[in-house]
């Protein structure tokens, strides 16, 4: 018999500061037998941030990032609909970067890195997946620092023995 257990949380929207908005989400965690399950989706998300120096507005309409574990392995998996101010390919890799140049003297505004998945060294079966990861000022010096992370879902293996 297999048991199903899910957390489930909802947001209503909001914005940081006067640089990002997004207008709602879902979140689940749980797990179906012996995988855990971790999703996060949302919609309308904006920042304008790097419009201030130069650059684009990002926009995305709808996004999502899950992860699943298992005692033996682990999957990431995104979803997102309508970007703009950045170029996707039709197929979209793990850890898909790009760059967002504009900077003074040649630097870049931001590095973005789509279907960012993160496991820790060493592995455990633990997996971090983020649909889009934005780095402000990547080389130092600029106007601004910090990251914005859309869409992330923690999974941490169900069943496995800890050593």
């Amino acid at each position: 018999m297999r048991r199903r257990r899910s957390l489930n949380a909802k947001t209503q929207g909001g914005a940081t500061g006067d640089f990002a908005r997004f207008g709602g989400g879902e979140s689940r965690c749980g797990r179906n037998g012996e995988v855990a399950i971790g999703e996060a989706a949302g919609r309308r998300f904006e920042t304008t941030l790097l419009k201030r120096f130069g650059g684009p507005v990002i926009k995305v309409r709808t996004f999502m990032a899950k992860c699943s574990t298992t005692k033996d392995g682990s999957l990431g998996y995104i979803e997102f609909g309508d970007v703009t101010g950045f170029t996707l390919p039709e197929n979209i890799p793990q850890n898909y970067r790009l760059t967002i140049a504009g900077g003074k003297g040649g630097t870049a505004l931001a590095s973005l890195t789509v279907n960012e998945t993160v496991t820790p060294t060493p592995p455990d079966g633990s997996l971090v997946t983020h649909m889009l990861h934005i780095k402000l000022f990547p080389q130092g010096g600029g106007p601004a620092k910090g990251d914005i992370y859309l869409g992330t879902a923690r999974c941490d293996p169900y069943g496995k023995k800890k050593p």
